[in-house]
Formats: structure tokens, sequence, C-alpha cells
């Protein structure tokens, strides 16, 4: 999912520097122990941002960034699957977006957003209860948030991005766009590929070094991704915030120099063209 949001990101353990980092990302089922968390509380003073999802966090005890998130955990639904309505501030669209999978329920603490709601089903689909649909329809707004905010933390309810992986809704990745532009607005990198594209951005002495890929897969067999045909894509504008104006920016390894607009700490090109990848040099 952040691959597919072009979000900069690396994997980091419990013994990292978070100041390093303008957001962490706790996913879905992470424990947080007592030092995990007073580490935490720290990170998150000083000015970081966190997003939280699904159980991580979560004991039988309690919630232990329930502080932090501005909720306490008032345990397991009673269905498996449930919807969402968004308020009109994360920006998607106004309507009952269905979850496949089960959200942990939790009260928010006065001073706490409430972003989205979870919409309870009319029933939990067994077999003693029928639905002829994967999921049972909605019912009625509860009570329950799957969305709050509370400063620069946000905690989702369900485990959106095991979700995302599992059954690709669109609405998943979207929920996680809407929630990481709150926390951190200003992205590091963008180009303009198809959702399939990818750019990411690596630093190298005096230069920073952007890859684009992007090449078409399809599944022709039941278990096997095939990739065949090449497309190139044809002037991809490319953005990356580099804070300083580069001395020059180049294709690698052609060397071809590119014409570069500047401002507000963001350097931007267009890439002629790519064809499965491409490498874009920002020197300074």
């Amino acid at each position: 999912a952040l691959l597919e949001c072009q979000r900069q990101f690396q994997l980091v353990d419990e013994e990292a520097e978070f100041d390093d980092y303008e957001v962490l990302i706790l996913p879905d089922r992470m424990p947080v122990g007592e030092e995990l968390a007073a580490r935490l509380r720290t990170y998150v003073a000083n000015g970081g941002g966190l997003l939280i999802s699904g159980s991580s966090g979560l004991t039988d005890g309690g919630f232990v960034l329930g502080d932090l998130a501005g909720a306490e955990y008032a345990g397991r639904p009673a269905y498996s699957s449930h919807y969402f309505q968004a308020c009109p501030e994360l920006g998607l669209p106004e309507m009952d977006h269905v979850m496949y999978e089960e959200a942990s329920l939790v009260s928010p603490l006065p001073g706490t957003e409430v972003l989205a709601r979870i919409v309870e089903p009319y029933f939990e689909r067994t077999w003693r209860h029928f639905s002829s649909h994967r999921q049972t329809p909605p019912a009625n707004v509860s009570p329950w948030p799957e969305v709050t905010q509370r400063g620069k933390v946000i905690y989702i309810a369900s485990p959106v991005f095991s979700a995302y992986r599992k059954h690709g809704n669109l609405i998943y990745r979207k929920l996680i766009e809407a929630c990481l532009a709150r926390l951190a607005p200003e992205q590091v990198v963008q180009a303009a590929l198809p959702s399939g594209g990818q750019v990411t951005l690596l630093r190298q002495e005096e230069r920073l070094i952007a890859h684009l890929l992007y090449y078409p897969i399809e599944r022709r067999t039941p278990d096997l991704d095939i990739i065949e045909d090449v497309i190139a894509m044809p002037d991809v504008r490319l953005q990356v915030r580099t804070g300083r104006q580069p001395s020059q920016v180049y294709l690698v390894p052609q060397r071809q120099r590119l014409n570069q607009s500047f401002a507000r700490g963001v350097a931007t090109v267009i890439v002629p063209e790519v064809r499965g990848h491409q490498m874009v040099a920002f020197e300074f």
C-alpha cells in the first residue's frame, strides 16, 4: 500500500532513532510493551506523527497507547465484517464502504476527533443467517469509531494494511493515503505514473537518485504473475522535495540533462520516457 501511495518508508525496529522519521506506522498487529510505549510517547511529544491500525498496542488489559490515541479499548465486535462511513475531512466518497476484516472497538476520549464511524451489518453472515452476498448489507451507523485522531496520532480500528493486501479494495488504500496526508501532507517524491508504477528515492553522497518503475503485470495462471510486455510511459512528471535547488538533473545512465523548475523546496522535471525502469539523478 505504501509503495502505491508513493510514500517513502523504511522498516525499523524498537532500537531505531525515531526522531529521524516524520511518521511512524504500527501496522495491524504489532505488540507494544511498556518500553516501546514510553519511547513512542517521547517521540509524539517531540512532534512526531503516529499511525496505528488494528490490534497494534491492544492487550486484554486495554489499549497501551490509549493516552496517545485518545481512545479506550472496548473489546471485539459481534460481527466479522462491517462497513464504515468517513467524515468529509478525509475526502473519501460519502457512502458505506465494506471492510472484510474484523475491527477493534474503542471508545473515543473527550477531545478526540472521530474521522469515520463503523456501520454495523444487519446480522453476522453464518449458516443460520444467510446472505447471498459475501457480506450482509449495512444497517445502522454505530457509536464506534473506525478512525480517530488526537493531535498527530491517528488510529484505524481495522487491520487496513493486511486487508488491502488480502482483498485489494481501493478504498482501503485511499483510507491509508488520507490518514498519511493528515500526518505528513508534504510527500518526498511524486511521479505521474499509473497506480501500478513505483517511485523510490535514494541518497548517494551529494545527489539523490529517483527510481521510476512500471511493468504491467498479468495473472495468467492461478498463482503466477507474468510480465511480458513493456509499455513506454512518455513525459512523466517527477517532483522531488529536495529542499534546495539541484545544480543539475539528468537521466541515468544516459547522462541526458533535464530542464528543471524549483519552487517551495520542490524540484520538478519531465522525464521523456519511462520504459520499464528509469533512474533520474538530482545533483547538488
